[in-house]
Order: C-alpha cells, then structure tokens, then sequence
C-alpha cells in the first residue's frame, strides 16, 4: 500500500505497508523490553514506560494476528476448497521453519551457555506447540516463544471462529464472553497462589479478549475503508492520539497494567489503530523502517532475546562510559541492539521464514487428487 493512499476492497488480501510497520513498531517496543529485562539496563525515572508498557509489543502482535487472519481468510472461508486443511497449511509454513530452528538453536545454546540438557518430553511439547496449557512448560524451551503458544491456540480455535462469527455483532459478542471469562479466570490463577506467575500472564485465557478485539477492528475497518480520504487521514492522526490518553487513562481508573481489562482496552486501541491504517496511513507510523522492521518482525522476535543476552558487556562498557547519563546510555544500547538484530533478522528471514511460506504456497498449488472432495468448508 501506497502511503496516503486508501485500500481498494479488490486488493484487499493484498499486502499493507501499515500492517507490516505496525508489527515493526510492535517487534521494536519489544526488544527495548528486553534490553531493559534481560540486559539488565538500567532505566531512569523518564523511561519508566518501558518497563510498565513496551511488553505489551506483544499485544500488538495478537491484535494484529486475529486483524490480519480474518481480512485475509474473511472470502476464502466462504469459497474455497477444504479451506481449514489449507489454512493450516499456511499457518505451518509461516511459523514452524523458524520456530523449529530456534528449538535446535536452543537445545544446543541451554547445554553450552548454561550447562542444561533439554528434556525430550520439553522439544516435543514446544514443537507441537502445545506447552501453553502446562505451568512450568508453558514458556516453551524458545526464550520469548510463549506467544507461540498462545497463537497455537488460538489458530486451534480459529476454525470454529470462522464459522460462528459471521458480522460485527458476532465478533462484540464474542469480545464480550471472553472478557468475562478472562476476568474470571484471572482471578481464579491469581489467587491459586500455587501457579508460577508467569504463568497468569502468559495463559492463552489472560489474552483471548485481545483477540476477539482485533476480529473487531476487522469489522471496523470493514466500515472506514470507505469514508472520504479527507476524514481517514484525520482519523490516522486522532487514532493515534488515544496511546497517550489511555497511558494516563488506565491509572486513573485505578486499573492493573496487567489485567485482562486493561489488555483489552489497550487492544481496543491498537486495533482502531489497525482499522484506520490499513485504509490510510501517515508518515510517522509507515515508513522505510517500520515496514522493514515489520517483514522481518518474527525473525526479529524470535532472534532478539539470544542477542540481548550476550550483548550485555558491551551494555556494561556503555553504562560505565556514559556514568549519569542513563537516559543516553539506554537509548545507545537500544540502537546497537538494533544494528546487530536487524541484519541477522534479514538473513533469518530470507533463508528460513521466506523459503518456508514458499514451500507451503507450492504445496497448496498441487492439483488436487481425482475423486477428491472439494467442497468449500
């Protein structure tokens, strides 16, 4: 998509810029948590956002997940051929070539950096992606690939969605229920107090509002595509504007940053977001950067926390270089994150990610067997 160019419904499973540089822009807000958490930066009182908000790079990633899988599959559910065997197909070749190379990569990084053999039982529970469920497992053996199993179920689910949520109504109902029960069950894991908390935030159950809501902004967008050019690039700007309101919003409502409430309000917000961009975006969320950084986002997620780890003597040099000037001092150690994670997220991209959808987008070429069934699902 063009900049300042609206979408035209005929090319509307086509790419979009904006969608890539908001997973970009996700993907960075991630990687300054980690440099804070796992690299162990330390953060002056000016950047406490990053600490309290930059994780939540990865609601952007679920929101985006459930926009971009219903703008896409929203005809194809109706038309095509054995449409579920062939969803899964594409969700195969997207994710697994990258996320079985990490569980290699890490089998081998856990017994040479720290000494750990992986237990069969682990590699098989996380390649089949279905550690969610079990407390202790559920962040899988890939460090930050907890979300893959949150995914994993909801691609389970997705099916069942597809069939069931059918206009708007549905999807705000089906935000409903799950609000209500995520809250309920929040509660329940909370107070258990025998559940690593971890655990809480991570289960598949804190996060399913989330989805349900960018099944929404997929209906909204639905709605704004069409208005006049004019309106939606106001609407670009004023979209944005809600971050900061909601960041002041949410403590004055006396709500947890970690609750499903707020979660889903946050991801109300990003979804108007992607509602209004994937129609016309502006400079400051799409460009050279964002997009790039979003194409290669899964590679950039999945290859960061490795590097942030062993970047920190080089954070250590900087910190003692730059002593007082912690603002500074971080914002160089972000960007030298950066140098190093983007290239490799380039070349993990190329030569893992993009030759995996390949192979998965030859596969559904094949002719179908004679006698086959092919009626739409």
């Amino acid at each position: 998509m063009q900049r300042g160019r609206p979408v035209s419904p005929a090319a509307d499973r086509g790419r979009v810029g904006a969608l890539d540089a908001i997973r970009g822009l996700g993907a960075t807000a991630i990687v300054a948590f980690h440099v804070m958490g796992i690299g162990d930066v330390p953060l002056p009182d000016s950047l406490g956002f990053v600490r309290s908000h930059l994780g939540m790079g990865v609601t952007i990633f679920f929101v985006l997940s459930a926009f971009s899988l219903f703008r896409t599959n929203d005809q194809r559910r109706h038309t095509e051929p054995s449409f579920v065997q062939r969803f899964f197909v594409r969700r195969v070749a997207r994710l697994c070539p990258l996320f079985y190379a990490m569980i290699a990569f890490w089998v081998v990084a856990r017994w040479l950096e720290f000494g750990e053999t992986t237990p069969v039982g682990d590699v098989i529970l996380t390649a089949c992606f279905a550690f969610n469920p079990f407390p202790g497992s559920h962040e899988s053996i890939v460090w930050a690939g907890w979300t893959l199993g949150v995914e994993a179920i909801f691609y389970a689910l997705l099916p069942l969605v597809f069939r069931w949520v059918l206009r708007p109504r549905d999807a705000m109902l089906l935000a409903a229920a799950t609000l209500v029960v995520s809250h309920f069950s929040h509660r329940i894991m909370t107070a258990s107090g025998d559940l690593p908390v971890t655990f809480v935030y991570m289960s598949f159950l804190t996060h399913a509002p989330v989805f349900a809501v960018g099944i929404c902004s997929y209906y909204g967008y639905l709605r704004v595509r069409d208005l006049a050019p004019g309106t939606l690039r106001w609407l670009s700007w004023a979209v944005l504007a809600w971050v900061p309101a909601l960041y002041w919003a949410i403590p004055w409502l006396g709500l947890e940053p970690s609750r499903p409430v707020s979660f889903a309000l946050w991801s109300a917000v990003f979804g108007a977001i992607t509602a209004v961009h994937a129609c016309r975006t502006n400079l400051l969320v799409t460009n050279p950067v964002t997009v790039f950084l979003g194409r290669t986002s899964y590679s950039v997620y999945l290859l960061h926390p490795f590097l942030v780890y062993k970047l920190q003597p080089l954070y250590r040099a900087v910190e003692k270089s730059l002593a007082g000037q912690e603002t500074l001092a971080f914002v160089i150690c972000f960007l030298l994150t950066m140098a190093v994670v983007s290239p490799l997220a380039e070349l993990s991209y190329r030569f893992i990610e993009r030759p995996g959808i390949d192979l998965g987008r030859r596969w559904l070429a094949r002719p179908a067997p004679v006698g086959a069934n092919t009626s739409a699902t």
